[in-house]
């Protein structure tokens, strides 16, 4: 299981206040996500909730978006995700290294 935000109140509009669009995970290979102060996050809306999930690597977005077209990408501040993933505060992931 990956990482999950868990904002209060509205999902939805937690993420278009928060997330800057994108259209896909740039160039993982190259990319400084994982040292860098954003992440992507994708809103999945299954038709019953949706659930924000924390892109955190390149296998954790091939898992989460594969087959997905309701996935709606966004870059979250990881300083904003530490204070809205369940634990983010210990998290690595979640941690800004540069």
């Amino acid at each position: 299981m990956g990482l999950y935000a868990e904002p209060k109140g509205n999902k939805r509009k937690w993420f278009n206040d928060q997330a800057s669009p994108i259209t896909h995970a740039q160039d993982w290979s190259t990319s400084d996500y994982q040292t860098g102060p954003v992440l992507p996050v994708a809103m999945l809306n299954n038709g019953y909730f949706i659930a924000l999930a924390v892109l955190w690597s390149k296998k954790e977005y091939n898992r989460v978006t594969q087959g997905r077209e309701d996935a709606v990408l966004g870059l979250v501040s990881k300083e904003i995700l530490r204070g809205v993933v369940p634990g983010g505060e210990r998290l690595k992931e979640l941690k800004c290294l540069s």
